[in-house]
């Protein structure tokens, strides 16, 4: 018997409807691809750190 805990309450997971396994497997996936959002966001956010400091590098050569 393969449990789940949902809201603090466990389930038998193979008594659940494949409406509520679909649902749980909705919900982990979209779980995931927030996960994998912010892990590209926070790259991003590395990459415009690192084109703004060469901008302005190159800026104060331009300004010479």
């Amino acid at each position: 018997m393969a449990e789940i805990t949902i809201n603090g309450k466990i389930y038998d997971h193979e008594s659940l409807s494949v409406k509520i396994k679909n649902y749980l497997l909705a919900f982990k996936e979209t779980q995931d691809k927030k996960i994998r959002t912010l892990i590209e966001i926070e790259r991003c956010d590395v990459l415009l750190k690192y084109y703004d400091e060469k901008i302005k590098e190159e800026l104060k050569n331009y300004n010479k």
